[in-house]
């Protein structure tokens, strides 16, 4: 009876409640997170209302990341990569990369991962990645060249060109830890010496020995052949320079309009298909 109740209370010990309903809460914001069906960021605020009010930790500590400089920087990358791409400064970085990149797939490559490691330099990775998404699989299909040996080095380079600034999560994370410890942060170029190599040295592998490893994947429903022969007809009948597709955003001053309050009735601009939006038929 001795061994048992004492095993008992070391059961206690080892696993309190109150460790069992963190884990609890754990799992399941990792299974929303999987599923996808909330954003993160109301799963991570789900997670913080819930223990706070579990009283897992106390309020001022369920708010002290608000005040982290690790947490502020971050929010500032993002707000500076919308400022990006709401001046069209990385319309303008997508645009030269297809202007200098096309003449085969060796150079697709290595303008697609020195592009997106030089986006990255100043951006999240992810939204990186996000603004230059669109001009690579434009990129694929003027080159001839399966999505996914462009899409890969696109990636990469997005986490190359991550490592040499303190704009990326982990080094930001690790930096203000160094700050609150009482030592010396990062700064924004504290990377740069070590990230610079790397970049070129990334940027030459994947341009001479690691193209011939990338994998040759098409979208579901679509073939090599399929995508010769569009980018054939394309460049035979000249589409990819004489079509085009326009998105209006939300906060646009067409926003809302007609074809014909917007001007878009006009006879040298023939309308193929409007998706459903703001932007009537009438």
């Amino acid at each position: 009876m001795a061994d048992s109740s004492t095993r008992t209370d070391y059961n206690r010990q080892v696993m309190p409640p109150s460790a069992v309903f963190l884990l609890a809460v754990i799992a399941i914001a990792a299974l929303l997170l999987i599923a996808t069906r909330i954003r993160a960021d109301l799963v991570a605020l789900l997670m913080l209302v819930t223990l706070a009010r579990a009283g897992l930790v106390t309020p001022a500590e369920a708010f002290a990341g608000f005040s982290s400089p690790a947490v502020l920087t971050i929010i500032a990358i993002y707000i500076v990569s919308e400022a990006m791409q709401q001046t069209g400064l990385t319309l303008m970085l997508g645009q030269w990369l297809l202007r200098f990149s096309g003449g085969g797939e060796k150079r697709a490559v290595l303008f697609t991962t020195l592009a997106a490691a030089l986006l990255s330099l100043f951006m999240n990775n992810l939204a990186a990645g996000g603004v230059l998404l669109p001009a690579v699989v434009s990129l694929s299909r003027q080159t001839r060249t399966a999505p996914s040996r462009l899409l890969m080095p696109l990636a990469f380079g997005t986490i190359l060109g991550g490592m040499a600034t303190l704009l990326t999560t982990a080094n930001i994370i690790v930096s203000g830890t160094l700050r609150e410890a009482g030592l010396e942060p990062f700064n924004l170029l504290s990377f740069l010496p070590i990230g610079i190599p790397i970049i070129a040295a990334g940027t030459a592998y994947l341009t001479l020995m690691g193209r011939r490893m990338l994998p040759e994947r098409y979208p579901a429903g679509q073939s090599a052949r399929a995508v010769r022969l569009r980018a054939e007809l394309a460049m035979m009948y000249g589409i990819e320079h004489t079509l085009c597709e326009v998105r209006v955003q939300p906060g646009s001053a067409l926003a809302g309009m007609s074809l014909r309050q917007g001007k878009w009735n006009r006879e040298d601009l023939i309308i193929l298909e409007i998706e459903p939006g703001n932007l009537s038929q009438q």
